[in-house]
């Protein structure tokens, strides 16, 4: 916990959020749905994205938030469990966004809107393919996994595989905006979470802590 709380901390990315979703889905050759985000500027928002590219091709910053009328020096930060680190794409001026970043199902990231945007509040939309395979998987590295449930739908934090095959001591933690900190959710030598009742929505990005080696988490399409 000490080295959690260092990180935390000294990585600057504790601030306000406001985050809602829609699950509204239209049904063609795919099945495609959109997450709504309100992002004030000057505060970062942790979400994670569970869709796919409709045409298969990989996804980069420009593909899921280009278009959108965002600001100069808009930014995205992924977290590398490798480095311990930030991966991050941004918004120049001539409306270009970075190409380090690209985005698979069940990641999560930061947006930051600049505080010097000329719009207090902007509302963004995330949208894709929804995942329709039966099975998918992330990996969840020892220490820090910056994640999110790899498919469109509300899920109870303990029927998910990733809490059931967890071991004493691992933890969650989501961003709490009423409190301006996280709200946490660890294993006991018991088995038993300390909140069995908490719901991951879609978009929801979280950080899970874990002492194990890195491992393959597989989760189940729950619609």
């Amino acid at each position: 916990m000490k080295k959690l709380g260092a990180f935390l901390l000294g990585v600057g990315l504790i601030a306000g959020v406001t985050f809602a979703a829609d699950s509204n889905t239209a049904t063609s050759v795919n099945v495609v749905g959109f997450n709504k985000i309100t992002a004030e500027k000057g505060k970062l928002v942790m979400v994670s994205t569970a869709f796919k590219s409709i045409d298969g091709s990989s996804l980069k910053t420009t593909n899921v938030f280009g278009g959108q009328g965002l600001p100069t020096a808009t930014k995205i930060f992924v977290y590398d469990p490798i480095t311990s680190g930030y991966i991050s794409d941004g918004l120049d001026f001539r409306g270009n966004w970075g190409t380090n970043i690209t985005y698979e199902g069940g990641m999560a990231f930061w947006l930051l809107i600049p505080v010097s945007a000329p719009t207090n509040v902007y509302n963004i939309s995330l949208s894709g393919e929804v995942p329709m395979a039966n099975q998918a998987s992330n990996l969840v590295f020892n220490g820090l996994t910056m994640w999110g449930f790899p498919y469109t739908a509300s899920v109870l934090w303990t029927n998910t595989t990733l809490a059931k095959n967890s071991v004493t001591g691992d933890k969650l933690f989501i961003y709490n905006s009423s409190t301006g900190g996280y709200s946490s959710n660890g294993k006991d030598f018991r088995g038993n979470w300390s909140n069995p009742n908490m719901v991951i929505n879609p978009g929801d990005g979280f950080w899970y802590s874990t002492s194990r080696a890195m491992f393959t988490s597989v989760e189940n399409k729950p619609y």
